[in-house]
């Protein structure tokens, strides 16, 4: 792979669309924190309902993040920020993960008055994208000294590349151009339409790039965990409609 010089216009001079987004999904993005103190980023995909039986908020977020939740049963919370300012810390629950993908999906029943983010395509090479996250720099904040906000890094895309199946799914990965730091793994990557993957880790060959998991391979792990046909027509809402009622009927089996 060939060396790549940091010169991308992109992380100083985003698209203001771009910006825009991912400035309005700020709010729905949370701080994952586990009772090892490891700590990470997830994103709001479904919303918390009222009805009966009462559904939880569904956050997704990096599989390596929550690893000791799901091998050693320690806690989970996710920190959301507040509109009239702090945050709130909330219990959460591991109920789906796949490590191949490096993706977990947490249940949140307090999580509330969070914007939803939604999926979209990566499109092309070259177009701006921005990483919504938290970031901790060489352990550099305490547990009750993190940032009420997550923070924004603007790059593009660099290439974006199958790489082979995960079982039935094609595992697509996005190459990107922006910084990522330690507590960003699971942030959501953002485009002028939406989200497009979540970032997972970044490069050790000297490239300097983030790598993201791509918008359709997460829909296709969603259809999996909501027993669906994971190349089938359904869109992303009746995906994570399915994958509701699947969560409840587990819920009820258990």
């Amino acid at each position: 792979m060939q060396q790549v010089q940091d010169q991308d216009p992109m992380k100083t001079n985003p698209s203001p669309n771009v910006y825009r987004r991912a400035t309005d999904y700020r709010m729905g993005v949370v701080l994952v924190i586990t009772e090892r103190n490891r700590l990470g980023t997830g994103f709001v995909i479904q919303e918390a309902t009222q009805l009966s039986p009462p559904a939880p908020a569904l956050v997704l977020t990096c599989y390596h993040t929550v690893q000791a939740s799901i091998d050693k049963g320690v806690g989970v919370y996710v920190r959301k920020p507040l509109a009239e300012g702090g945050v709130q810390e909330l219990l959460a629950k591991v109920v789906k993960y796949d490590a191949v993908t490096d993706m977990a999906l947490l249940a949140v029943p307090r999580l509330r008055g969070t914007p939803v983010l939604a999926f979209t395509s990566p499109g092309d090479a070259g177009d701006c994208a921005i990483a919504v996250g938290y970031c901790n720099p060489v352990g550099l904040f305490k547990r009750n000294a993190r940032v009420r906000l997550p923070g924004l890094s603007p790059g593009s895309i660099r290439w974006i590349v199958p790489h082979g199946d995960a079982g039935a799914v094609t595992h697509t990965k996005l190459y990107l151009t922006f910084v990522a730091m330690h507590g960003m793994s699971g942030a959501p990557v953002v485009s002028g339409g939406g989200v497009i993957g979540m970032l997972t880790h970044v490069t050790t060959d000297g490239t300097r790039l983030s790598i993201a998991v791509s918008s359709g391979t997460v829909i296709q792990i969603l259809r999996g965990w909501a027993e669906l046909p994971v190349n089938g027509p359904s869109t992303a809402q009746e995906v994570l409609n399915s994958l509701r009622i699947r969560l409840a009927l587990d819920d009820a089996q258990a």
